[in-house]
């Protein structure tokens, strides 16, 4: 078997995925993201699927691309490049792995285009983790064929269908996510990234979130170029947000890594604080889709998603609405199916670098097999 580490090649944590592969016995093929065409090779034409791609891409990031033309030819001669690779390899296609960094890259759509029309076995898409990790270690989310933010809102994704309502599956182990969360709790936890850049100090509490307030709502910013807002987010349901953030009288908390106002009509809080800081004082948090819906989960308090995120459904999340009464009915806001959704997030996606891949992938495939099977 061969692993073909190919996108966002210099990214740390996909170098150290390649050494977890080779760790585990298998040869390993590094690929960067800037393969030129081979000369005189015949072009295939782009699928459809990725086209749409190219439009998004132009319409969300077109400052930083250029022209759609000048978009359109990288798509093609990246998809181009990477299959032109993929069906020179000498390695029977069911045998080999491509792995991708999920990110907002016009190269990894590509690649992961090329390795579908070749017929290419396995495709894992890895992200930084969603979680912290109780022990010092590297680790990853692991997807197969898709980032774990690509939701569908039909649910045709087995995969995705899988995330919110696959509470049958054996490997949760809800005694262990309660000792995880208490942890996370005790020591403060938050994402990686986010440590250097966030504070636990103590604030000027709003009057929006004095005890007082039967609804102590957060409204959290997100990152304009985070992928799954540029990819699964509508402007109605930001419009439909902060329409809501101002019925509720919610106070706005920016993303920790920019500087923002706050909405017309919201009182901000300081973007350094930390989750922690902020939610100790709140009764319910408003997001369109981002991971602070995990975090907000640990606390145990309602979550109203206004896009589709990967945790948005029944027991998990309140239904989008400007019904702020609705948001805090108990089935909204089930703990067992929580503990059971982070469960098997945490066991089954949560690759970590001492890991044998093969196991890894083991794991995955039987998750999107518990996914498939008659309800």
């Amino acid at each position: 078997m061969v692993i073909i580490v190919c996108v966002e090649s210099l990214v740390p944590g996909m170098r150290l995925f390649a050494d977890m592969a080779n760790h585990s016995g298998h040869p390993t093929v590094i690929w960067n993201d800037n393969l030129e065409l081979l000369p005189n090779a015949r072009l295939e034409p782009v699928p459809k699927e990725c086209v749409s791609v190219v439009q998004r891409f132009f319409d969300l990031k077109h400052e930083s691309y250029g022209s759609l033309d000048h978009l359109e030819a990288c798509c093609n001669t990246h998809y181009n490049a990477y299959l032109q690779r993929m069906d020179g390899l000498t390695t029977p296609k069911e045998q080999v792995i491509l792995v991708v960094w999920g990110s907002v890259s016009l190269a990894s759509r590509c690649a992961i285009y090329a390795a579908k029309t070749a017929g290419i076995g396995t495709i894992l898409c890895v992200e930084s983790p969603l979680l912290p990790e109780q022990k010092p270690r590297t680790s990853w989310i692991v997807t197969l064929d898709v980032t774990y933010y690509e939701y569908n809102k039909n649910h045709e994704n087995p995969l995705l269908r899988y995330f919110p309502i696959g509470f049958g599956d054996p490997i949760a182990d809800i005694p262990a996510m309660e000792e995880y969360r208490q942890w996370w709790l005790t020591n403060k936890q938050t994402k990686p990234y986010h440590r250097e850049r966030v504070t636990d100090d103590e604030f000027c509490i709003p009057e929006e979130l004095q005890p007082s307030n039967p609804y102590r709502v957060v409204t959290f910013g997100q990152i304009y170029y985070d992928a799954a807002r540029m990819f699964q987010v509508e402007q109605g349901d930001l419009d439909l947000m902060i329409e809501a953030s101002r019925t509720a009288g919610a106070v706005y908390k920016p993303h920790p890594l920019i500087d923002e106002s706050s909405p017309p009509g919201l009182t901000v809080v300081p973007n350094g604080l930390s989750i922690h800081s902020v939610l100790k004082h709140a009764n319910c948090a408003l997001t369109i889709n981002s991971n602070v819906g995990l975090e907000t989960f640990m606390y145990g308090l309602p979550v109203v998603a206004f896009s589709d995120a990967i945790y948005r459904g029944p027991g998990l999340t309140a239904p989008p609405s400007l019904d702020v009464s609705d948001w805090y009915d108990p089935l909204h806001c089930d703990y067992n199916s929580r503990m059971i959704w982070l469960s098997v997030l945490r066991q089954r996606h949560h690759v970590h670098v001492e890991d044998n891949l093969d196991a890894a992938i083991d794991r995955l495939i039987e998750g999107r097999e518990i996914a498939n099977a008659p309800s």
